[in-house]
């Protein structure tokens, strides 16, 4: 089978699997309501599906570009919850293929077809693409942006396109924003052959880019609320919840009194109504804890980047874990049974195929060395926040990259006879 139709299979089979999950996930009571931040989103879209696409009066208090995405859906279709996801699903799909050209591009086509499978049977990213939530519009965009470097790069044009997808995608995920910088200093490490100014020159459309996207966000938080605010404003409220004395009680807040308590101290303990100090209010906060309790913040650190790289799903809106009762599918792509899988399984796969890739020099090599900077800079962005499975996701293809990569060189390893010298030294 030539490869263009295996990549068209492989849609489809992800395409397919994507649609039984909805299809299936109907019976859960939650398919028609969604809940906490899904269902700010869904219905901050309808509102402007009826007209109101400014948004409403005040700055944005969470990234824009997703509701503004199911928004244009339910103006263009009847509003529901069906459709949407259908939607995602496709999009779900064609992250396999972006996948698949990233790992044949930075790596080797084996690679990419092991980890565009990876994608295609990777029960988190199923589940969240069925949920109303930023991460199923960031993840293409992330890939785009990576795919489109590597490629603007080898021709020195079109560096304004990465660097727009990066800000499109930090209208969803604000995270990915701390990417910006860290490719631009690849981008220089890249053209360290030409002389200073023109290294810094191509940093300009690149840079441009990703300004373009963003900028008229933040002209409208202005224009709406007076308030300098570059993209949304809960930014020191989630720094604060991650990185406080009790983070064990502040990160598990729900909405409800406790929640409207823990967003009011601003307003009650400072009298700060806007928006852009009342987050400096939380960042204040946390810095003061950071300054105040070093050591206990160092632990706290540890523990978040223990969580991170462990199995466990950790829910946000909702249990991942819950949700495999009305999934079949569900259930056998996502589970715990001494091994939290897949995560539990990708996990060290990625971080052999990162070793591996640093033993053998790979990291300086544009590819692979591109991947490593966003893995590590989103990494790092989320651990200093707080943990939960759908702010891990959008790192997970690029671990899926890695995880293939080491897989391979393993059973390379292993057919060589390397089994052997293993046995032979116990």
């Amino acid at each position: 089978m030539e490869k263009r139709a295996r990549l068209v299979v492989l849609w489809g089979a992800a395409f397919g699997l994507r649609l039984l999950y909805v299809l299936q996930s109907q019976q859960s009571p939650f398919y028609d309501f969604p809940l906490i931040a899904a269902k700010t989103y869904t219905q901050a879209a309808m509102a402007m599906a009826l007209g109101q696409w400014h948004g409403g009066d005040q700055v944005f208090w969470q990234p824009p570009l997703y509701p503004y995405f199911i928004g244009i859906l339910y103006a263009l279709f009847d509003p529901g919850f069906t459709l949407p996801r259908i939607v995602q699903a496709a999009l779900g799909a064609t992250n396999c293929l972006l996948v698949f050209w990233l790992g044949k591009r930075v790596f080797a086509p084996a690679v990419g077809w092991i980890a565009a499978v990876g994608v295609a049977l990777y029960g988190p990213l199923v589940f969240f693409e069925g949920e109303f939530l930023p991460p199923v519009l960031a993840l293409p965009l992330n890939l785009l942006a990576l795919l489109t470097l590597l490629r603007a790069v080898e021709e020195e044009r079109r560096l304004w396109l990465p660097g727009l997808l990066l800000g499109l995608s930090a209208l969803c995920v604000a995270n990915v924003l701390a990417f910006v910088p860290v490719a631009a200093l690849w981008l220089v490490w890249h053209f360290r052959a030409a002389p200073m100014r023109e290294r810094f020159l191509q940093l300009v459309p690149f840079l441009l880019g990703a300004a373009v996207a963003i900028a008229p966000v933040t002209l409208r938080n202005w224009l709406m609320a007076d308030d300098l605010v570059l993209i949304s404003s809960n930014a020191g409220l989630n720094f604060y919840i991650g990185n406080n004395v009790d983070y064990h009680s502040t990160v598990a807040v729900q909405p409800g009194p406790a929640w409207a308590e823990l967003t009011a101290r601003p307003r009650v303990e400072a009298g700060i109504t806007q928006a852009s100090d009342q987050s400096r209010f939380f960042f204040a906060e946390a810095w003061e804890y950071i300054r105040d309790q070093p050591l206990d913040y160092l632990r706290l650190q540890l523990y978040k980047s223990y969580l991170f790289w462990h199995g466990d799903e950790i829910g946000r809106n909702q249990d991942l874990y819950f949700a495999r009762q009305y999934s079949v599918l569900l259930q056998i792509l996502l589970w715990k049974y001494g091994l939290a899988f897949p995560f539990g399984l990708l996990a060290p796969l990625a971080l052999v195929g990162l070793g591996l890739a640093w033993g053998r020099g790979a990291w300086r090599e544009p590819g692979p060395l591109l991947l490593v900077s966003f893995a590590g800079c989103y990494v790092l962005s989320v651990v200093a926040f707080f943990i939960s499975a759908r702010y891990r996701l959008p790192v997970v293809p690029i671990l899926l990259v890695f995880a293939a990569y080491g897989g391979r060189e393993l059973l390379v390893l292993w057919r060589r006879g390397a089994h052997r010298v293993v046995y032979s030294g116990i």
